[in-house]
């Protein structure tokens, strides 16, 4: 039996999910990075919304699940995923029109120069006018996953 707070947190989910395609679908032939894909819970939706998605992780293990859903979904020419940190991205000139921090990415960055860092890579990577999307999680020190 699902716990009320882990049925909220599946709600508010899916209702996320429609919120960042309907954002990014706005810019139809955008590129977007996705800052924290883990397992794809954005970037299959997006995926399949037609949008040219990167994703990039630092966890091998949440990324080869999330290439195993790529797969499955038929995804592999809308959605790559690499691993990396997000404080310093890969990519050498700005081939990105939105960057997405997603379910408080950025908030599990706890010292200050990692988040200037990743907020100046993310800079960095941006075309001119490029949008920089972020969600931040309001109940993020009371999530049981973190403590595990």
């Amino acid at each position: 039996m699902m716990s009320r707070g882990h049925r909220c947190r599946c709600k508010r989910a899916g209702i996320l999910r429609v919120l960042h395609v309907q954002l990014v679908k706005q810019a139809p032939d955008s590129r977007v990075l996705e800052l924290g894909c883990g397992t794809g819970r954005i970037a299959i939706p997006l995926g399949r919304a037609g949008v040219r998605l990167v994703g990039i992780d630092r966890s091998a293990a949440m990324l080869d699940r999330a290439r195993r859903r790529v797969q499955r979904a038929r995804l592999r020419s809308h959605v790559h995923l690499i691993r990396g940190d997000i404080r310093d991205l890969p990519f050498a000139h700005p081939p990105f029109s939105m960057v997405m921090a997603p379910y408080g990415v950025l908030q599990s960055l706890l010292r200050e120069r990692d988040l200037a860092a990743t907020l100046e890579a993310s800079y960095h990577v941006l075309e001119p006018g490029g949008t920089f999307a972020l969600e931040l999680v309001a109940d993020l020190p009371s999530w049981q996953e973190d403590r595990k």
